[in-house]
């Protein structure tokens, strides 16, 4: 009988581990800049406080700054005694404030939603936005379409744009006291799949950063990321790919995902197309040295094949094919990409853990 996987969550805090006081961020522009956030025409910036009472919150006054007013929002950020919600808000609202504010001080009290949630649910096609994660786990929306609001502070809509970022505010804290409360999250809905298939737990680690008790960044930290990596959550390297090249594999290999069940992450093995796989055999993980047995894997192919369905033509997908006597089917060679298009193909993926 298979043992029965138990979807484990830390226990929740108590009382006196929680935070008397935060207070959500958002910034809505007037013209946006996501590479360069520095450059954004900042329209306005939402503020919006809650207090605790016991186990309730009780929400504060929507609160909002616009450009002839960041002294006030700095000595507001630096007065606060509580602590700072945003989502996305170290590699975007806080690079967008950056020219204008000082944040020593303000990002080792800050928690940034999205940066906390983006290493869970690597396996699946993760909706982290924050109209996603509310929709999903609070069944709420954002008033208007975050696009169409740089439009409507040029065109006067002013009413509009604050009406949104009051919701956004509202949203950020309603998914931290969810996260906080459940110690867990969904990524996405499943249809007629497992009830617990994009339901993740939190570690205990991303449950201190959520109750303020041990900060995500530190401001030298942001600031370095920022000036070495370009942004404040990964590294440039962060999607490489471990390949595994066979010394035989020749100029038109196959590529096999493989993934390793000890350390549960995923690597390529690059083989020739004529490569015996022989039974029980087994190879070393890249990553921890334990065996991984070459009984399944997924191999790199083209739209084009018959194997693969639901893609258009030249698209790669992984597919796991049926072998016969240890060696694949023989296919024609328009069915797998070239090599150089395989690598290219793999190294924008931005699932699974590599």
């Amino acid at each position: 009988m298979p043992a029965v996987q138990v979807h484990l969550v830390p226990p929740s805090l108590s009382l006196s581990m929680l935070p008397r006081l935060v207070c959500a961020l958002d910034i809505e522009t007037a013209k946006t800049s996501f590479k360069t956030p520095g450059r954004c025409e900042i329209a306005c910036v939402g503020v919006l406080v809650y207090k605790r009472a016991g186990f309730a919150w009780r929400r504060g006054d929507y609160r909002w700054f616009g450009v002839n007013q960041f002294a006030e929002l700095q000595e507001f950020l630096q007065g606060f005694s509580g602590v700072v919600l945003g989502h996305n808000i170290f590699d975007f609202d806080y690079r967008a404030l950056q020219p204008h504010i000082a944040l020593e001080g303000v990002i080792e009290k800050t928690v940034d939603l999205r940066m906390l949630l983006q290493a869970i649910d690597r396996k699946k096609r993760a909706r982290l936005s924050l109209e996603s994660l509310a929709r999903i786990n609070l069944k709420r929306r954002k008033r208007y379409n975050g696009k169409n609001v740089p439009a409507l502070w040029r065109a006067g809509q002013v009413r509009k744009v604050l009406v949104h970022n009051e919701r956004d505010c509202e949203l950020t804290f309603e998914l931290w006291r969810h996260l906080l409360k459940k110690r867990e999250v969904r990524t996405g809905v499943a249809f007629g799949r497992g009830e617990k298939e994009f339901e993740y737990p939190l570690t205990q680690q991303a449950v201190g950063h959520l109750a303020g008790h041990t900060p995500q960044l530190s401001h030298a930290t942001w600031l370095k990321r920022i000036q070495e990596w370009g942004n404040a959550i990964r590294p440039p390297d962060h999607n490489s790919k471990m390949y595994v090249v066979e010394s035989d594999a020749g100029t038109r290999p196959l590529f096999h995902r493989l993934h390793c069940g000890r350390c549960q992450r995923a690597f390529v093995l690059v083989a020739r197309r004529s490569r015996l796989f022989l039974e029980n055999e087994a190879m070393r993980c890249p990553f921890c040295k334990v065996p991984v047995p070459l009984e399944s894997f997924d191999t790199l192919t083209l739209g084009c094949s018959s194997m693969a369905t639901s893609v258009y033509e030249g698209q790669c997908v992984f597919v796991q094919y049926c072998w016969h006597n240890r060696r694949p089917f023989k296919m024609p060679k328009a069915a797998f990409p070239d090599a150089r298009t395989a690598r290219a193909w793999i190294d924008k993926l931005r699932i699974w853990d590599w």
